[in-house]
């Protein structure tokens, strides 16, 4: 059977991007090397393994900032990666392009509100040798039903750069000389008590990368695809 350029090109474009090697922290039964802090202005804050596969985060009204860090790799010089695998891929998103993301659970039975909250968000915080302390904040998804939840997936991309607050980016730099990541929960502090959320499958991901043996194939398809409509 002839195979039309068209599907070629389809087939090519199907194995020039391999699977990325994502690191993800799942939590199925811990809390995967997270200490956890009341650090940046937060009130009631806690953060423990949920027992069902998540950490669950809790804050009481207002800003409460980052509940519960990670450290990647700490400020001595002569320390190896405490996590080597999230340090590696996160200079591979550097290169190549990727992000963090985190999936966020809210249940409605287990907040404490006076009124319906004006704002409800989770905080994702990187924090890196060269790039800086900064955070990044994602509204999401609050049930009002009884025994009602809801899953909101945040992404942020990661690039190389010094961190603004909310610029919609986490930043990093290759040549950090340590990296640590938060995640943490803000909300309306006129209208909420206490606020809980439960985090689950932080991944950092870097973009696949074609090989260059796939990229002249890739050309290759191309080059015969316009050949085919030109004639």
């Amino acid at each position: 059977m002839k195979l039309q350029p068209w599907r070629l090109l389809a087939a090519l474009l199907m194995t020039a991007s391999p699977a990325a090697a994502a690191v993800t922290y799942t939590f199925d039964t811990d809390t995967a090397g997270g200490a956890f802090t009341s650090c940046c202005g937060g009130a009631g804050v806690s953060a423990a393994h949920d027992g069902a596969g998540g950490v669950l985060l809790t804050a009481g009204g207002g800003w409460s900032g980052q509940v519960a860090e990670w450290t990647l790799w700490d400020n001595s010089a002569t320390d190896t990666p405490s996590d080597a695998s999230v340090m590696a891929e996160i200079d591979a998103i550097l290169a190549n392009g990727g992000g963090v993301s985190f999936d966020v659970t809210v249940f409605t039975d287990e907040q404490v509100f006076s009124a319906a909250p004006g704002w409800f968000e989770v905080v994702f915080t990187s924090n890196g040798g060269g790039s800086g302390f900064h955070t990044e904040t994602n509204s999401v998804a609050l049930p009002t039903a009884p025994g009602g939840s809801a899953t909101t997936t945040v992404t942020f991309p990661i690039v190389n750069g010094v961190g603004v607050d909310n610029d919609g980016v986490a930043e990093y730099t290759p040549g950090d000389s340590y990296r640590t990541f938060f995640v943490g929960l803000n909300n309306d502090g006129a209208a909420v008590q206490t606020a809980t959320v439960h985090i689950d499958n932080i991944r950092f991901a870097a973009l696949p990368v074609p090989e260059p043996g796939t990229l002249c194939l890739l050309a290759f398809g191309a080059a015969a695809v316009t050949f085919r409509r030109r004639r």
